[in-house]
């Protein structure tokens, strides 16, 4: 005997936005490029490249929590682990002074 099977006429939504992740990479290379001409750019570039992802988080959780709530939720935990290595990063010098390194 096997599980039912559910038939959903419902088409999936994408997870993001067509046009987010061509459009964040463009500016991103956009200002990295620049920075290699403004160096005072450069750290905006870098910053835009490491925000990206968290925007495409933040765009997922936002737009799927009534709908797929799963998707969501995983997309919030990637969150929290980023939060998690930008705090256990701070702490790396001294753990490693404290072991003798």
């Amino acid at each position: 005997m096997s599980a039912p099977q559910h038939k959903t006429n419902s088409v999936a939504k994408p997870v993001l936005p067509p046009r987010l992740y061509p459009t964040a990479f463009w500016i991103v290379v956009t200002l990295l490029a620049l920075g290699l001409f403004v160096p005072a750019l450069e750290q905006i570039g870098v910053l835009a490249l490491l925000l990206t992802p968290v925007v495409a988080a933040v765009t997922v959780v936002l737009v799927h929590w009534r709908d797929d709530r799963r998707l969501a939720v995983a997309a919030l935990l990637a969150l929290v682990g980023l939060a998690l290595v930008y705090l256990v990063r701070g702490y790396l010098p001294a753990l490693a002074k404290l072991l003798g390194g």
